[in-house]
């Protein structure tokens, strides 16, 4: 599984903050040398790797205003189901196949 963390880089390095945290089981990239940790037990609101999608909608549903659409991660075409709060934070869930490969959790607008 892959960790990706994200950050706008229109924004100075010294004011910039973390935007998204999203784990994967679909690599964007090369693997990174040094150590491994297992994320099989990772669940963001009680949804882990390999639920079925109707999991992942009602936890969307559940966090607040939801949209899905189509994505691409690591060239492999997705459904991204996203739950956005009134406070800016969103939880967002990618499902192939039925099944959820990566989830996120995002902040700001």
């Amino acid at each position: 599984m892959e960790v990706l963390i994200t950050s706008n880089p229109d924004v100075a390095p010294e004011f910039r903050t973390i935007d998204e945290i999203r784990v994967s089981s679909i690599s964007a990239g090369q693997p990174a040398a040094g150590r491994t940790e297992s994320l099989r037990g990772v669940k963001l609101k009680g949804v882990a790797m390999g639920d079925p999608a109707s999991k992942a909608v009602g936890a969307a549903v559940g966090y607040g205003q939801r949209d899905t659409k189509q994505a691409t991660l690591g060239g492999i075409k997705v459904e991204r189901t996203c739950g956005f709060s009134e406070g800016g934070s969103n939880i967002c869930f990618y499902v192939r196949d039925g099944k959820v490969v990566a989830m996120a959790l995002g902040f700001g607008p």
